[in-house]
């Protein structure tokens, strides 16, 4: 019986290297892109889980709160509670408050890590008022290069400050969080960072329009979002309105339709290191 060689150069697969070929059928690695009834692209972070809703009554505005339940399993938790997130909002103007829509934790999925990393999020609407998007948090470490733009270097100075420990090695920069240091960055600075950002995105409405916010430079408005997150907490610390403990009474969070283990930090995950890229906004 003859056999048939493994190799044969006449039978080689004439579609390699066309649109017809298999290897270009995978579906990429990247963030899905959903769509809405009306066929109308969303982006990734409007999309929630069963979000629990509660609302509360802030400077004399009343503000939506969106809980998405983390990902427990994952070591995920929300470090701010939404009466901590209250209770900095009320020291902040009440103008700036007003502006906001809604606030909303949320879960961002793996995808989402890898390509968009971010602690926070000010989403602008086109029919409606901006919205302020906290992401769920987890104690992994994570790697920066060591080769770092002036502008991350102010960033590594600003989670050293939090208390996040950054640790040099021989490839790469090893910051490593902790519950305390993640509750102080989305609470004291990122909160007030995204605030800033809606308090910079109406003053240039009020002035020109819109297309003054389009064609401003992004190091323009972020230099504007730190100096009034800046300007808030220290304003808050004078008032005596921070720092405070944690608000994180149990009744009050269950009648609210929010579970305690949501708000609490799952320390069997805090070696897992992640190898993705910087934090952004």
């Amino acid at each position: 019986m003859h056999q048939r060689a493994s190799w044969n150069p006449a039978r080689r697969n004439r579609r390699t290297g066309t649109a017809a070929s298999g290897y270009k059928r995978r579906a990429p690695f990247a963030i899905p892109a959903p769509f809405g009834r009306q066929r109308e692209p969303r982006a990734f972070h409007e999309q929630l889980h069963t979000p629990v809703i509660v609302w509360r009554q802030v400077a004399g505005h009343s503000l939506c709160f969106a809980v998405e339940p983390p990902h427990l399993p994952g070591g995920f938790f929300h470090p701010c509670t939404v009466d901590d997130l209250c209770a900095v909002l009320a020291g902040c103007p009440p103008h700036d408050v007003a502006r906001v829509r809604m606030i909303v934790l949320r879960q961002p999925t793996r995808k989402q890590r890898i390509f968009s990393r971010a602690w926070g999020r000010a989403l602008f609407v086109r029919h409606g008022a901006p919205v302020i998007v906290l992401e769920a948090q987890s104690l992994a470490s994570w790697r920066w290069p060591l080769a770092l733009t002036p502008e991350w270097a102010r960033e590594l100075a600003r989670l050293r400050a939090d208390g996040h420990t950054a640790q040099r090695t021989r490839r790469y920069w090893l910051i490593t969080p902790s519950p305390d240091a993640l509750r102080c960055t989305l609470l004291w600075r990122t909160l007030l960072h995204e605030l800033g950002h809606i308090a910079d995105h109406a003053r240039c409405l009020s002035g020109k329009g819109q297309e003054v916010w389009k064609t401003r430079c992004s190091s323009a408005k972020e230099d504007f979002a730190h100096r009034y997150a800046q300007e808030r907490m220290a304003a808050l610390q004078a008032s005596g309105q921070a720092p405070f403990p944690a608000k994180n009474d149990s009744f009050r969070l269950l009648g609210d339709g929010l579970r305690p283990e949501w708000f609490q930090p799952v320390f069997s995950f805090a070696a897992a290191p992640e190898r993705k890229s910087c934090h952004s906004d």
